[in-house]
């Protein structure tokens, strides 16, 4: 079995969006905030911003492609532990994804020099 510790968490919010452009994001901030008297935190996403991209034109050519824009940034890592899955609140319309990181067994010495 592996140790609680040993899991982490990448946290996703975005919104699906249906365009032509290259690289996007929004943008946002995340907060996070101790549940007193429980000890585990809640993640809150109070809104989301403007959608930024690329200044490259895309092909006009190039059809509307549905793509999961997430907010800028590293997605944030939590702690996982499936007896209190995360709490997170975000607007209507913004998704949330996460998907488990667990660490190799073996810890590796780094090299020196």
């Amino acid at each position: 079995m592996t140790a609680i510790r040993h899991l982490v968490a990448p946290l996703l919010c975005a919104l699906a969006v249906s365009f032509t452009a290259h690289a996007a994001l929004f943008s946002g901030t995340l907060e996070t905030k101790t549940i007193d008297g429980w000890g585990f935190d809640r993640h809150i996403l109070r809104e989301l911003g403007p959608m930024g991209g690329t200044l490259m034109a895309p092909d006009p050519k190039a059809p509307q492609v549905d793509r999961f824009i997430t907010l800028r940034g590293d997605p944030q890592l939590l702690r996982y532990n499936s007896q209190w899955p995360p709490v997170v609140y975000v607007p209507n319309d913004v998704e949330v994804r996460y998907r488990i990181w667990r660490a190799a067994q073996l810890i590796q010495r780094a090299k020196q020099g």
